[in-house]
């Protein structure tokens, strides 16, 4: 699937990064960016999970499956969502157990 060349140009700049700068940062040849930039080539799976991860955008913002930058979810997931889904990423297993385990215990009071 093609990368849109528009929407990597477009955040690389509002994040401030030059083509060199930011093709350095991920490991890239020179022209690497420009080729995208300008749909001439796409870059392959890793490149693409890398230049996303150095952009913060989702993978799917940069090939056009999502309008959102932060990926489909977004803001549309609840406080509790975005703790557990942080706890996860940042590999706080005690505070993922945490919240896991307060889940649980309002599902059991609901219950009764």
């Amino acid at each position: 699937m093609p990368i849109k060349g528009e929407r990597l140009r477009d955040i690389r700049q509002k994040r401030g990064f030059s083509q060199r700068e930011l093709a350095k940062r991920c490991g890239l040849g020179e022209n690497a960016l420009y080729i995208y930039e300008n749909n001439k080539g796409d870059p392959n799976l890793d490149s693409l999970i890398t230049i996303a991860n150095e952009l913060r955008v989702s993978t799917d913002y940069l090939l056009g499956r999502s309008q959102k930058p932060d990926g489909q979810f977004g803001d549309e997931l609840r406080a509790d969502e975005q703790a557990l889904l942080a706890a996860y990423n940042a590999d706080d297993s005690t505070k993922l157990l945490g919240i896991i385990a307060k889940r649980f215990d309002q599902s059991s009071k609901d219950e009764h």
